[in-house]
């Protein structure tokens, strides 16, 4: 077999060919990840003009009796990233980078080929979320040098009867679905996450207000400023590109911004929807910090409000991935609990050795679901 890839041409044929990919990979039985059928996307535009554009690529199998085929794809993201003192640069995410050789042994040298191309195509790369550090391509990653970190996960139980009756990643365990349903109906659900998650309330300081904003203002620009010197590395996030990614025609984001005495310190970017037979959360009313940014000193202050405004908008449970270690002391802080992880971030040779020493530049990273895919599945 004979493969080229390609800068997704975007025509017809491409496009049928990206179709029939997708359907081979459902037949095949994965679900959960397909290839765009298009390299068109409003806010990650090919094309320089963005804040943050795209480059879509193809892996073609070539034959001389028939039209190329689909075998596989990734798209490399740019956006802006500060790395500490230093000035933003762009930066490149790896993303979707999937081979049909998930479903088709025939086809499993692809993911290789895929990674190898994109590397030498962009040197210092990072990725993104991928389902977790077991999955194929975290593990093909971490043998060709990568560096690879779970994201940690966080969860707030708010309505411990509605998350015990409806948390899939327990109720699908053996025999836990009626131990869920005796400590909810009973009682002792409320009592063991009440005892859980108990901190001692916070004083909220003085001079501090919270409002929730209908779009980002020149008031993000102020607190992008003021907090990414305080990171190893954190992606842009000011007020044109943050319009861009979170959109404020988009009803589904919640802007909630914090104040000092006037001055903005800090923001987060939250959900809260309604899920619906969600394959973790079943039926409950979902709450997350999908984004979120300040100083580190300021983190729970953000995060305090955010639970607050999660739970006034009827959340039954919040959840959020942070990398950073002040934002999961805030998040503990403010009584998040740990569970397991299918977040993960992975780091190319090439940037692991301009963050070195990377046992002082992963703990100070700035990583969430703001970055690479964004907040899907959400």
């Amino acid at each position: 077999m004979a493969f080229r890839i390609d800068r997704f041409p975007d025509t017809p044929e491409a496009r049928a060919a990206a179709a029939r990919f997708n359907d081979r990979l459902r037949q095949g039985g994965e679900t959960e990840f397909e290839l765009m059928e298009s390299s068109f996307s409003r806010h990650r535009p090919e094309g320089k003009d963005s804040p943050m554009w795209q480059q879509y690529f193809l892996a073609l199998e070539e034959s001389k009796d028939v039209a190329p085929e689909v075998r596989g794809g990734y798209l490399l993201q740019y956006q802006a990233y500060g790395r500490g003192q230093s000035a933003s640069t762009p930066h490149a995410f790896l993303r979707l980078p999937l081979s049909e050789g998930v479903v088709n042994k025939t086809y499993a040298a692809v993911g290789m080929l895929l990674l190898r191309d994109a590397m030498k195509r962009e040197p210092n790369l990072c990725s993104l979320g991928m389902g977790g550090a077991h999955r194929p391509l975290p593990r093909l990653m971490a043998g060709l040098g990568w560096h690879v970190e779970q994201v940690p996960f966080r969860f707030l139980v708010l309505h411990p009867f509605a998350f015990l009756r409806n948390a899939c990643v327990l109720r699908n365990k053996r025999f836990m679905a009626p131990a869920c349903d005796f400590a909810a109906f009973s009682g002792l659900g409320w009592l063991g996450f009440k005892a859980l998650q108990f901190r001692p309330p916070a004083r909220k300081g003085p001079g501090i207000t919270v409002t929730c904003e209908p779009e980002f203002g020149p008031w993000a620009d102020a607190i992008w400023e003021r907090s990414a010197p305080h990171y190893s590395i954190c992606g842009e996030r000011n007020q044109k590109l943050l319009n861009t990614l979170y959109p404020p025609d988009d009803p589904r984001w919640i802007r909630c911004v914090v104040r000092r005495n006037s001055e903005p310190i800090g923001w987060a970017l939250l959900l809260c929807t309604d899920a619906n037979n969600h394959k973790q959360f079943g039926s409950m009313r979902l709450g997350s910090i999908a984004d979120c940014l300040s100083t580190p000193a300021d983190a729970e202050l953000v995060v305090r409000a955010a639970v607050a405004e999660l739970r006034k908008r009827g959340a039954d449970v919040i959840v959020t991935n942070q990398l950073h270690e002040a934002w999961n002391a805030a998040l503990k802080g403010c009584g998040f609990l740990s569970g397991p992880s299918n977040f993960v971030w992975a780091v190319s040779p090439g940037l692991k050795k301009q963050l070195e020493p990377l046992d002082k530049a992963l703990p100070n990273a700035h990583i969430n679901r703001g970055d690479g895919d964004g907040p899907i599945n959400l």
